[in-house]
């Protein structure tokens, strides 16, 4: 099996679709909970300063910012906030989904926990400059996909 290695901009491109996917759950998610306002304001803070970094995070990658200032902020926010956001996101899409979908439960658990493992693999990556945790982090991926093929 010939051996495939992604390069950052894959795994940047990755990551950027799964912020826009979690922006538009995490909308879909904090207005259906505007009946309860405990939740609602909660989800709302959330929702506003997970965008903020969102934001900042395209900002610093499009932009081309010479000061790496910004780009270590963004970066370190990054780490800390989404990966929390990531999962919280797919815990809740995953039990609306085994909630509405009794008939093939085994399967959605299944497949919820693979993509757990998937999940971080983006910010892994693209945040974190050791080459040897991203280069981990691949060969994991690697294994798992070939596992399933097999």
């Amino acid at each position: 099996m010939k051996e495939r290695i992604f390069s950052r901009k894959f795994w940047q491109k990755v990551f950027n679709y799964q912020l826009i996917i979690w922006f538009l759950l995490m909308i879909s998610y904090t207005f259906s909970q505007r009946n309860n306002h405990f939740y609602f304001i909660g989800d709302l803070f959330n929702l506003a300063f997970s965008t903020a970094i969102m934001g900042l995070n395209f900002y610093v990658q499009f932009k081309k910012d010479s000061s790496k200032t910004n780009t270590q902020i963004v970066r370190w926010l990054t780490i800390v906030i989404f990966p929390f956001n990531f999962c919280q996101i797919w815990h809740i899409t995953g039990n609306f989904l085994l909630k509405n979908l009794p008939a093939i439960e085994i399967l959605l658990v299944l497949l919820l926990w693979a993509v757990y493992i998937f999940l971080l693999v983006p910010i892994a990556v693209v945040h974190i400059d050791s080459q040897s945790i991203a280069s981990l982090l691949q060969s994991m991926v690697q294994q798992f996909c070939s596992a399933l093929v097999i």
